[in-house]
């Protein structure tokens, strides 16, 4: 009984830690970047999505009451923006177009292009183009794309190592389960001596219950077997 409970107390143990990774999972990937490497992306009226937005090539479009967590970065291509974003705006070449329902609660920045801003568009921060001190590349995007994405993911890499071998050391000490005793032989299941067998064979011939012959045969192997 005591074996058992302590066999069920790590068992949940193990379940507790194993739910525990999943969830710390779950977050570390919720809090990577959302990438669209290339083509249009269309963020619905109603539909929120957690993190940032980068787009190395192609439009992006931001529809009213849509809104973006984090901040919006793209490489090439005209953004449309009438939702919310939470971060930051930064264009390295086209147009931004800010619609009258528009909330920016971060700064916008480009290198190039131009910014169409309609009556009722909101930006919190400040409102900075045609920087040509501030270049946004190819490199740029990948190493923002190493530090926001692919960092979380060597931790999720590391807490999933971690939790293998966490509960590989958890079965390593496990008790393995005591082995039944054996039952003890029923009475009169012990082995009988020749002298017993000999006596018993008799009996069954003065009984009649065998013949001489069977007698002498059986007597035989008995003594045979001393």
């Amino acid at each position: 009984m005591i074996v058992q409970k302590v066999g069920t107390m790590k068992n949940s143990n193990r379940l507790a830690a194993i739910i525990f990774f999943v969830g710390l999972l779950s977050l570390l990937i919720a809090a990577c970047t959302t990438v669209s490497t290339s083509g249009d992306f269309t963020l619905e009226s109603g539909e929120t999505l957690s993190g940032n937005l980068v787009i190395t090539s192609g439009n992006a479009t931001i529809e009213e009451e849509a809104r973006v967590t984090g901040s919006i970065l793209m490489s090439s291509g005209n953004l449309t923006m009438n939702g919310e974003v939470d971060g930051d705006i930064v264009m390295s070449s086209g147009n931004i177009d800010l619609g009258p329902a528009a909330v920016v609660h971060g700064s916008i920045r480009g290198t190039s292009g131009n910014i169409e801003r309609a009556d009722g568009a909101r930006v919190e921060g400040t409102i900075s183009t045609n920087q040509s001190g501030f270049r946004l590349g190819s490199n740029f995007f990948a190493r923002f794309f190493i530090i926001l994405c692919c960092l979380p993911l060597i931790l999720v890499g590391g807490i999933i190592l971690f939790g293998a071998w966490f509960v590989r050391r958890g079965a390593a000490r496990t008790p393995a389960p005591a082995a039944p005793a054996e039952p003890p032989p029923p009475p009169g299941a012990s082995e009988k001596t020749p002298t017993e067998k000999l006596q018993q064979l008799k009996e069954l011939l003065d009984q009649g219950l065998i013949t001489q012959e069977e007698f002498e045969d059986k007597k035989a192997e008995i003594l045979g077997e001393i």
